[in-house]
């Protein structure tokens, strides 16, 4: 099996990669980073809000 993409909201970035990296053997394939700013949270509509890719 093969994930692609998997988009989720979550208060523990790290711990919730580290779920799918022990219960379906996932993998980081690129390296992780961070966004946030006006135009982020006008898309989210969160003020505020940063978006952590794992």
């Amino acid at each position: 099996m093969k994930f692609g993409h998997i988009s989720m909201v979550a208060r523990d970035t790290d711990r919730l990669a580290g779920f799918y990296k022990a219960v379906f053997g996932c993998e980081d394939t690129v390296r992780r980073w961070t966004m946030s700013g006006e135009l982020v949270s006008r898309g989210n509509g969160l003020p505020n809000s940063e978006i952590y890719a794992a």
